[in-house]
């Protein structure tokens, strides 16, 4: 069974910055990572990277094309909170590592306790970590929560 790890913290603490280390770690040279794709959507639900070094395959949740990334990528029409966490557990059952990630989780409670549930019944656990950034940090770096949360304009 995987493992699932989920970042949290508030907006610019790191969590997206995070995941997308991890990723390009998962990533050397001429190595892909594998699209989950859902029928209807045009971005990916999910990431699977294969271990750079033959362990176990890692399930990335959410789309990291754009500046947003995880769950806040998979908006309620394509099943939003519901649909990462089920894909999670599913990931898990398969025997994948799993990163769960979103500004969204950050104040989620219990689809968190019915995945860390799920993952004791397999004998597995649930790891949540918080990402403790001083606010007054997270908000000075314009690449962070600021300038990407804001609402964009319509192209004329």
């Amino acid at each position: 069974m995987g493992l699932i790890i989920n970042p949290r913290g508030t907006s610019g603490a790191g969590k997206t910055w995070l995941v997308r280390e991890v990723m390009a770690a998962y990533c050397p040279a001429g190595s892909e990572p594998t699209p989950i794709m859902r029928q209807g959507r045009s971005r990916p639900i999910a990431w699977r990277l294969q271990h750079p070094l033959g362990g176990r395959t890692l399930c990335v949740i959410g789309d990291y094309q754009g500046p947003q990334g995880g769950t806040d990528t998979i908006p309620l029409s394509d099943g939003g909170l519901d649909e990462a966490f089920r894909v999670a557990c599913s990931e898990a059952a398969k025997g994948h590592d799993v990163l769960l990630e979103g500004y969204q989780l950050s104040g989620e409670h219990d689809r968190t306790v019915a995945l860390a549930e799920a993952q004791r019944s397999r004998g597995r656990t649930l790891h949540v970590f918080c990402l403790d950034v001083p606010l007054s940090r997270c908000v000075q770096t314009p690449s962070r929560s600021g300038s990407r949360r804001r609402p964009r304009r319509s192209a004329p």
